[in-house]
């Protein structure tokens, strides 16, 4: 195991992580749409 330490740090500004942040929530947005038609589906069957 490796015993050095890498602490995580964001050395962006506060616009980049605001669009990182809006696009994994659309993304998340679109895969709940996914999945809720296939759920639909599967109720009705």
């Amino acid at each position: 195991m490796n015993d050095r330490e890498h602490p995580i740090e964001f050395t962006a500004s506060g616009s980049e992580y605001f669009r990182i942040w809006i696009v994994n929530l659309a993304l998340t947005i679109v895969t709940v749409g996914i999945y809720s038609a296939w759920a639909k589906v599967r109720r009705l069957t």
